[in-house]
């Protein structure tokens, strides 16, 4: 109470000119009873409905040759059923994985989730996710809960690009170089991916300016049949530490008989030190001059942003957008644009960026 009475001796509740200023006991008891209701609002402070511990982690430095892998623990704080609807993350790159879905009253799940780093940005970085829920009452309300890991990812062995995106008609061949720079640096053996119609060849290695690379060939035949695929290349070192390296390979085999052309075919951004933002404008054209009506266009990456109007002509112009801010990496992405005219189609623009 020493506290209270010495900040009620210099506290002075002015009323209006002309009226006469409340007494000094009048001044404590408003100052004591203010604080009592602050210290309770602060005590009887529901908790949130889904609680977590730890929400953010720091991992230290981690090598890019093992994923990153964190399991969060989530509790239901509530005398109700919360039901877990979505795990986003500003890196498409992450995979999650809820041990339960719908959490009963008091109950604790897992979420776990992982990223391969060999992806990511060497030096410091921090990812975002947002847990998102329904807690089932009458009526439903929902919530969101924020999540952050940060590492300082360390690369001594490096693969460009991080993920590789193919798209033809015929036959392609795209490729993958392997870096490493440390004293007594790995060879590449082998390399292993399970998509059909797809094939690899390990390049002999070569040594210069204190580093070994070595290339990859993928070839994707021309007997695929049209589609988008995904996988991942397993790529097989003589070193234990870097046993396998795991890179995202997508491919999309045009069927020949598309009727609208998307010009480019794909789209390339690199950016510059310092760039947040970048974009660029694809034609879709008709080879027969009819008008190109666009009925919508979505990607699925969430760094990627859209927009499309009408001309020149009877074309129409795709604008593609990669913001940074939304992704620290280098990454790959799939734009599907819906036409309703000159016939009703969908064409797939693969889209890739890269750092500096």
């Amino acid at each position: 109470m020493a506290s209270l009475q010495l900040a009620a001796d210099s506290f002075q509740l002015c009323s209006p000119r002309n009226s006469p200023c409340p007494s000094r006991p009048f001044a404590v008891f408003l100052l004591t009873m203010n604080t009592f209701l602050l210290l309770a609002a602060m005590v009887g402070a529901e908790p949130a409905p889904l609680a977590v511990d730890l929400p953010s982690v720091d991992k230290g430095e981690l090598a890019a040759n093992k994923p990153l892998v964190h399991t969060f623990r989530l509790k239901n704080t509530t005398d109700l059923s919360i039901t877990v609807t979505e795990i986003s993350a500003g890196c498409g790159c992450f995979r999650n994985e809820v041990s339960e879905r719908l959490i009963a009253p008091g109950k604790v799940v897992d979420l776990t989730v992982g990223m391969n780093l060999l992806t990511q940005p060497e030096g410091p970085n921090t990812w975002k996710l947002a847990v998102r829920y329904r807690v089932e009452s009458n009526p439903p309300s929902t919530g969101e809960r924020a999540l952050q890991i940060m590492a300082k990812v360390k690369k001594d062995v490096n693969v460009e690009p991080v993920a590789l995106m193919l798209l033809s008609e015929k036959e392609i061949t795209g490729t993958l170089t392997v870096t490493d720079r440390r004293g007594k640096p790995l060879t590449v053996i082998g390399a292993r991916i399970g998509l059909k119609n797809v094939t690899t060849e390990v390049k002999a290695a070569k040594d210069a300016d204190g580093r070994r690379t070595q290339t990859i060939a993928i070839t994707v035949d021309e007997s695929c049949p049209a589609g988008q695929y995904a996988d991942e290349l397993c790529i097989d070192t003589d070193d234990p530490e870097y046993k396998e390296l795991r890179i995202p390979v997508r491919v999309v085999k045009k069927a020949a008989s598309t009727v609208v052309q998307a010009l480019p075919a794909s789209v390339t951004l690199r950016f510059a030190k310092e760039q947040t933002t970048a974009s660029y404008l694809v034609r879709l054209r008709d080879a027969g001059e009819k008008e190109v009506l666009v009925e919508k266009a979505e990607c699925d990456h969430p760094a990627v942003s859209l927009k499309f109007a009408a001309g020149p002509g009877g074309a129409s112009t795709l604008r593609v957008t990669v913001d940074l801010n939304k992704s620290k990496a280098a990454g790959v992405a799939f734009v599907s644009v819906q036409l309703k005219g000159p016939k009703p189609e969908t064409i797939v623009i693969p889209v890739s960026w890269t750092l500096p």
